[in-house]
């Protein structure tokens, strides 16, 4: 039997070779506008805490099984399985292949790991995230321990920097993690509890001034604090803002996208200030994680410190926030919001760069028993014979409406064939992965030109997916030297993109391809405006 499931994990994440950040890793953002706590440096580990405690919250849920099971607009239940890697997982560099290792259990299943590890300063630190009745630790606790590390780090200046080894290609960490390992008991049982921990907190040097800053300094950072093994590194700024990077392999957009939205609705419920028990017990402080290290490490971790960056693959990120409407104004048009932005996307390229992209949009399948995604192509005849005519000056209003209609019509009916895993493109994937595996000669279809040019292989010039109708965002790099990222969440006021770019690319640019965005929501806003007065 031919599992697709497997095929894509092991071609799409498991053997690529480039390091984690910033090509694979997915990096969290959320709309400042909609903060739960006023931005200060004064009550940044505060909020640290709370959302430390409310992360927790949710890990425990799904230890007891009383999170609800999503469903589709239709009623259909999603599978969970994704929410079982989110916690307590990691990935494990292989020199050929990596793997994926999940110690998360549910109450019935027996014991779950229930350690947090802390990086600050190039150090790392473990501590229980539980007390010995097995309930969470409270904020002032948390609070608590954040302070004795940063007292710690302060007393004793830089740590080792051992995470940096994690940011390196992953056939070269391979070879360093397996020689770290052996150097010592001390190391290999350091390094089990790293992967086995909840999740990896990162008490960040400095604040960032925009969302923007946040998505770059959450992918490009400092190596010495992102152990990016780890499915999930939340990052906390000094000035109460909050960063993450998840691991793509391990769970979609929408999984962690639905945590963190768990985690700001419960800190404004409580108007972000603690109001329980201010009791801090009489705890385990938190433990330093020191690794036995020899000159070859040591030189590595300064190689990795000091080698200069690709500029060629450097990414340019842009975070756009558009206020003049949102998903109310789209939906009171009885057009779909993601379809509408789907054209914008369209729209905004074409206007840009004078030709189309070939596109790639995530559909989720997780109706499917293990399902993930599909592809759905939304470049198609339909939308451009639209974006044409909204650059055509003689083209009225009323005819660019009809065909917004018609071209959204055609993306609503690829999306639901591809949610009902009815696409193209796993299809394909699955049968290339067939003859490669059986060792036959590669099908016509992967040698034509034509796959390449419309996206196949990983060529896709727009790489974008809906990240849901909440304040959480998230962001991606391109998939080819020449594209965009383009990640968007979108609010019943405002729509809010997540833009990335090659600095290498002598076409893309983010914050250029940000401002088309823009102008092609206005120009999108008259036409439904002019079309509906006439009607």
């Amino acid at each position: 039997m031919f599992l697709v499931e497997k095929w894509w994990e092991k071609y799409a994440y498991l053997s690529l070779r480039e390091p984690l950040v910033p090509f694979y890793s997915m990096a969290g953002v959320a709309n400042w506008e909609d903060s739960p706590v006023p931005l200060s440096h004064h009550k940044s580990l505060s909020y640290a805490s709370l959302y430390s405690y409310y992360l927790v919250e949710f890990w425990k849920l799904l230890r007891e099984q009383k999170m609800k099971p999503n469903q589709n607009a239709e009623k259909l239940f999603f599978t969970m399985k994704n929410f079982r890697n989110i916690f307590n997982s990691t990935r494990h560099p292989g020199v050929q292949i990596d793997s994926m290792k999940t110690y998360f259990k549910t109450e019935d299943e027996g014991h779950c790991p229930s350690h947090v590890v802390v990086l600050a300063q190039g150090r790392m630190f473990v501590f229980d995230a539980l007390d010995p009745s097995g309930q969470p630790i409270t904020p002032p606790e948390w609070e608590s321990n954040f302070k004795h590390i940063l007292c710690q780090c302060e007393e004793k200046g830089p740590g080792q920097g051992v995470s940096a080894l994690t940011g390196e290609n992953r056939s070269k960490w391979a070879k360093n993690r397996e020689w770290l390992e052996a150097l010592s008991m001390k190391n290999a049982n350091n390094l089990m509890l790293i992967d086995t921990a909840m999740f990896v907190l990162i008490l960040e040097n400095g604040s960032v001034d925009c969302e923007t800053a946040v998505i770059h300094r959450s992918l490009c950072g400092d190596p010495q604090n992102r152990w990016v093994d780890k499915s999930l590194n939340m990052i906390f700024f000094e000035n109460s803002v909050v960063g993450a990077i998840c691991d793509h392999a391990q769970y979609d957009g929408m999984v962690s996208i639905q945590t963190f939205h768990y985690v700001y609705l419960a800190i404004c419920e409580i108007k972000g200030k603690w109001d329980g028990n201010g009791t801090i017990r009489d705890l385990p402080l938190p433990k330093e994680l020191e690794f036995d290290l020899d000159p070859n490490l040591h030189q590595e971790i300064s190689r990795i410190g000091e080698a200069p960056t690709d500029s060629k693959f450097s990414p340019i990120f842009s975070r756009e926030n558009f206020y003049i409407y949102g998903k109310d104004f789209i939906s009171k048009h009885k057009l779909h919001p993601d379809s509408f932005i789907q054209m914008v996307l369209q729209l905004a390229y074409y206007r840009l760069h004078g030709r189309p992209a070939p596109t790639y949009e995530t559909a989720t399948t997780r109706n499917f028993y293990n399902g993930r995604t599909e592809t759905v192509r939304p470049c198609t005849f339909e939308a451009i014979e639209w974006v044409k005519a909204m650059l055509n000056d003689k083209t009225s209003e009323i005819e660019r409406r009809a065909l917004l209609e018609k071209a959204i019509n055609k993306h609503d009916k690829l999306m639901k064939q591809g949610k009902a895993n009815a696409g193209c493109d796993r299809h394909l994937f699955g049968l290339q992965c067939i003859a490669m595996e059986k060792g036959l000669e590669t099908p016509e279809i992967f040698k034509d030109s034509a796959w390449t040019k419309s996206g196949g292989g990983g060529n896709f010039i727009l790489s974008t997916s809906l990240v849901g109708y909440t304040p959480m965002g998230g962001c991606v790099a391109p998939m080819c030297l020449d594209g965009y990222g383009c990640f968007y969440n979108i609010c019943s006021q405002s729509i809010h993109f997540s833009i990335s770019a090659w600095r290498g690319s002598s076409e893309s640019s983010s914050s250029k391809f940000g401002n088309s965005i823009r102008k092609s929501l206005m120009a999108m806003k008259r036409t439904l405006e002019a079309s509906h007065s006439k009607l």
